[in-house]
This record gives C-alpha cells, structure tokens and sequence, in this order.
C-alpha cells in the first residue's frame, strides 16, 4: 500500500512538473523572488520528485507527459513503417483467412512482446471461431398433411440457412407468427403455446415491418427481427426445428432464399467453402427457408397467411397455433471445418483501478487478391488495403508502443486489440464480445481506428460520440494541442466497424475515421498513397484520449437518449 501511494504522489507530481501553468507560475515569481531563490526552489521541488521516485521498485525516471510521449513515439515514420509491411505485397491482401492474414497476426504479436505488453491467458492470439460450411449431400425436406406428402426439391422448394445443424428431425409444427420473445417489451410469440419437441414456423422481418413500429409497440424491430435472435429464441422454448417463410404481407418474392451456398448459386462455385462464425453448439437444430408451395400446403393459400399476419399487426397481439395433423420431416447436411484466424490482443495493466478496461482497436484484414481474369496481362491484383485498414492497425500498433514508454502505470488497464474478420462482417470484434477474454461489464471506452490516413491532411470524423457526449468532450479538449478539424457531431455510431459490437454492448465507443475515397476496396489502396504525417495525428489524439480515459476519476456514460 505504501509504495502504491508513492508511485500516485510521484505520478502527480511529475505531471503537474511537466504541466505548463506551473512553469508558467514559476515564471512570474521569478518577477517577485531573487534568481538564485528561484533557481533554488525548481532545484528542491525535483530533488523531491527523484527522491520519491527512487523509492519506488523498478520504477524509472523516464515518466513522459503525454504530449511529449505521443510527439516523440507516435511519429509519420513509426506508422509508414507499419503500413508499408502490413500493406506489402507479401501479405496477399491479408483475407480472413489467409496466410497473409497470419503473417500479419504474428507481426503484432512480435511488436506486442517487444513492448513487454501482456498477453491474455499466455497467448497474444484470440481465435475468432471461424469455420468453413458447406452443404452435403443429404438435405431433404418434407411435409406430411391431411392432404397427403409433400416433397419439396433443394434450392426451389426450400434451402438451408448458414446456421443450420447437421441433423434430421420430424416433429409436428407449430406457427409462432414473427418468432419474437420479448416479454420484456410487451410482446411474446411464445407465450400462448408449447413448442418443445415441435418445429416452429416463423415469418421473415417484424409487425409493421411497412411502417415503423413506433407509436404501436415499443419494440427493437432492427435487433429482434434479426434471424439469429429468433432460432435462438426458438432453441430456448426447447424447438427442434425452425422453419422460416417470408412474410407475404410485405413481399411479393415468395421463393426460398436461405443462404448462398456455393454449388446452390451460379455466382459462387460448389468448390468454394462457406466462411461463417457460429460455434459447434449453436449448429444443433435445422434451420430451413421454405418457398411459396409450402405456405400454400401449411395454410391452404398465400391470401390465408397474410390475412393472418394482417390480425396480428392490426392487433399488436401474438396469434400462435399448433398446426393441427401436420408433421414435417426436415434433414440437413453441413460440413464444417474449423479455420484458424485470430485478433491480436494485448494488455498494459493499470493501477488501483486494474480491474477497469479502455480498448483501442483496429482490424487488420483486408479483402486479399483480385481474380485474375483469364488472358488478363493485369499487374496488379492485391488489394493492398494501407488505409483501409494497415493504417488503422499502425495506429492501434504505435499507440501501444507509446504506452509502453510512458512510465507512468495508467490508473486503468489498456487493452490493444487488431481484430481479424471485419471485412467479413464484423467477425473478429464480435467474436471477442461473445467471448471476452476481460470483463466486458468493467469496460469503460473502446476507441477505434479504421482507415486514418487519407481525406486532407486534418479532417476527421469521430463516429459514435453522438452516444457519449463526455467522451465526445474528452476528444476536442484533447485535440486543441494537435489541431485536427474534427466533423460535426451528427451520429449516432451505427455503422461498419469494429466499434459497432462494443455500442452493442452498451459500452462507449467511438471510430477515428478520415473518410472513403476513390481508392477504397480496389487495388489501388497502396502505401505510396496514404498520409503517414495524418495518420501520426490521429493515433496520438487516440493516444491523448486513451491517457485521460485510463486516468479518468469516474467511468464515462452513454447517453439513452441517443439511440
């Protein structure tokens, strides 16, 4: 305890040394005090710093303020250096997966290490649970009614979705409306009927799907119409089948959609695996979306079902009903092969609040090789990604070595993370929300960098300050020593990256963004191109923003109002 409160009181004391109001102070009583009473003072005020620092156990007087730590570490030749071998040829683009990918994963470790920055659970690499799916052979689909049996053909009469199971069943059905449960809010799909055992039909989208659900039910339409929040929905009423079809009060389209699969659609080769992030329990039951022919056998015609759906929404009341004298006999066939891609993670850990956590991230994929097209004398084919996103993760790189040459222990710990998978679909920062190597509950702030190298040499937009005004003030009161013209806060952080998952969860999050450009996911995206002297600008107002969140006295907050 005693050494902890030397190491705060010789903390405090160097930074309010290094802050220049004192020297300012100092300067005008130098006017009243004789030079050699003054230089006398400055004199004993720093012999009382190192003696306090000298105490303290491995503890080096080489404490930077942060202004001089992110001028002299977090330089345009630092993050040009990083950009260049994330964004070389070498690296193939760096697709998730790839071996690009993992040469640029180990790479970040090694920086990481070199720092003597920690790893979590003895290892700096996060597997994003990445797999590939395909479908088998074996997919069937069947119903059984008083009019007699029903075969129904792959991909014209129904098709599997991603996250299907590798299983058979047959079960009678019972039809759950829209398939939302969400008591919380009023509204229960579930609530009248017994699904356990039984497969349930479900509708596409949500109740006044037209409209907006405003004003008629106060529901997060966007969140649980989502599909997977459904079969997790159905999986938690104890079904064993979800049988899906779109909703005919909203769309004309009535055929089977599912998922892409490679050999199903004549865009994507059967050889070419399926990459997906769902996790070997969530692939327990079959997940089907079947085509108008199997509404027309269920409910006897499209015009029934959407008289249905019509009560329910007029009502705002669930209209859930066990099929009576149908039975469906459902079998899908997916193999699935794990694939290894990781985020990058690492930590500094803080002081007397430890156990609180401020993440900087960015990801470090990119989209990989161009198809060469047959005959084609093209030269270059890699999609080389600099700005989007090896300056992002030059940044996430660079503020992680100025943290690490600070010398001051930061309050809270400081988490690096690059994430694989983002342009997959925001796999690898989702994936760490699903499976947090930290307390998600004790996380304070993310910010993050995705593409901060191009757009003039001092635009900025800071997406997401919209949910956190203290955090939006933090930033400008942090960006009046670096000077960079940062966008009107309009936003609300809804959008494309990694900071998405993070606002998700509740937690304060921002994207240090420069803007999209005409080189943007071509090959053309190239080191020569970026700015490395804006790129430097940024990550050290990260870095600024990081110091004064780790130190902070109190967590920052989202505001409610905002979503």
């Amino acid at each position: 305890m005693t050494t902890y409160f030397l190491r705060l009181h010789a903390s405090f004391a160097m930074r309010k040394l290094a802050r220049p109001v004192y020297t300012m102070r100092l300067y005008k009583l130098g006017k009243f005090l004789p030079n050699r009473l003054l230089a006398y003072s400055v004199k004993v005020w720093l012999m009382y710093v190192v003696l306090t620092l000298s105490l303290l156990p491995g503890f080096k007087l080489s404490a930077q303020d942060p202004r001089v730590s992110a001028n002299q570490v977090i330089t345009p030749v630092l993050l040009k250096s990083h950009i260049d071998f994330l964004a070389s040829d070498a690296l193939a683009g760096r697709a998730t997966p790839s071996a690009g990918l993992d040469t640029g994963a180990a790479y970040s470790a090694r920086k990481f290490k070199q720092l003597n920055l920690r790893p979590f659970n003895g290892t700096y690499f996060h597997s994003i649970g990445l797999a590939k799916a395909n479908l088998g052979p074996n997919n069937s689909f069947v119903l059984h009614t008083a009019n007699g049996t029903s075969n129904y053909e792959l991909k014209t009469g129904f098709i599997p979705y991603e996250m299907t199971g590798d299983t058979s069943v047959e079960a009678s059905l019972v039809f759950v409306g829209y398939g939302i449960s969400a008591p919380q809010y009023g509204y229960d799909d579930y609530q009248s009927v017994d699904v356990k055992g039984k497969v349930v039909v479900v509708l596409t989208h949500h109740l006044f799907e037209s409209k907006t659900s405003k004003g008629f039910l106060k529901l997060p339409v966007d969140s649980l119409a989502d599909l997977q929040v459904k079969v997790k929905a159905a999986r938690a009423h104890g079904a064993v089948g979800v049988l899906v079809l779109t909703d005919p009060l909203n769309h004309k389209l009535l055929v089977p959609k599912g998922y892409s699969w490679p050999g199903l659609s004549k865009f994507i080769p059967a050889h070419i695996s399926a990459n997906q992030m769902f996790t070997v329990t969530e692939r327990t039951i079959p997940v089907i979306h079947a085509g108008q022919q199997a509404m027309v056998d269920l409910f006897g015609s499209v015009e029934s079902l959407r008289e249905i759906q019509k009560g329910i929404d007029a009502g705002l009341k669930p209209n859930s009903f066990e099929l009576k004298a149908v039975t469906a006999s459902i079998s899908t066939q997916v193999h699935v092969e794990t694939v290894q891609a990781d985020n990058v993670l690492a930590y500094l850990p803080g002081s007397d609040l430890a156990k609180e956590y401020v993440v900087i991230g960015a990801h470090y994929d990119h989209v990989g090789m161009k198809t060469r097209k047959k005959d084609s004398e093209e030269d270059d084919v890699v999609y080389n990604g600099a700005d989007d996103n090896a300056s992002g993760s030059a940044g996430v790189l660079a503020v992680a070595e100025a943290f690490a040459k600070l010398g001051v222990q930061p309050r809270r710990t400081v988490v690096f993370a690059l994430f694989a998978g983002e342009e997959l679909g925001l796999v690898g920062s989702s994936y760490l929300i699903k499976k947090p190597v930290f307390p998600l509950n004790n996380t304070i702030a993310m910010l993050n960098m995705d593409m901060i190298s191009r757009g003039g040499p001092d635009s900025l937009s800071v997406e997401g300050s919209g949910r956190s005004p203290q955090l939006r003030a933090i930033i400008e009161e942090c960006n009046k020593s670096i000077g960079l013209k940062l966008a009107p806060n309009k936003d609300n952080g809804f959008g494309g990256s990694d900071h998405q998952p993070f606002l998700d969860k509740g937690i304060p999050a921002v994207h240090f963004f420069t803007g999209l450009h005409d080189d943007y996911h071509k090959v053309t995206d190239n080191p020569d191109k970026v700015d490395a002297a804006k790129a430097a600008k940024v990550a050290q107002l990260v870095f600024k923003t990081a110091v004064e969140l780790a130190n902070a006295d109190q967590k920052i907050l989202l505001n409610p109002e905002s979503d």
